[in-house]
């Protein structure tokens, strides 16, 4: 029960100050600044929770396989539209390529891992 707080705080922290560095409401370089850092807070302590979470059991095990893998498809998916969103206007930002390519390989490197300790 202590760690639902937390699984549901951080990202949603992280989603307010993505918000607001996409549309900012003040472009003040302090608050920049700030936004930068507790974003990095953010990921650094999701992508813990996210590496240390474990099942109990395979029901649970199976939960946190359907869940990564609807993370993967959303993520890329919108990945992918922003390229052809971008791609009909004439130019792609390589970042969101760049961010599918590492999704997409590790992926593969995962699912090579995931195998080779079978």
């Amino acid at each position: 029960m202590r760690h639902s707080i937390s699984e549901f705080v951080i990202p949603v922290v992280m989603v307010i100050v993505l918000v607001t560095m996409v549309w900012p409401i003040s472009a003040d370089h302090t608050m920049v600044m700030a936004s930068q850092g507790i974003l990095l807070a953010g990921f650094v302590v999701l992508a813990l929770w996210v590496w240390r979470e474990t099942g109990a059991d395979e029901r649970e095990h199976l939960h946190r396989m359907v869940v990564g893998r609807w993370a993967y498809l959303v993520g890329s998916g919108i990945l992918v539209t922003g390229i052809v969103v971008q791609s009909v206007h004439g130019t792609v930002d390589p970042w969101l390529a760049w961010a599918l390519i590492g999704m997409v390989l590790s992926k593969i490197g995962g699912s090579v891992y995931a195998r080779m300790r079978r």
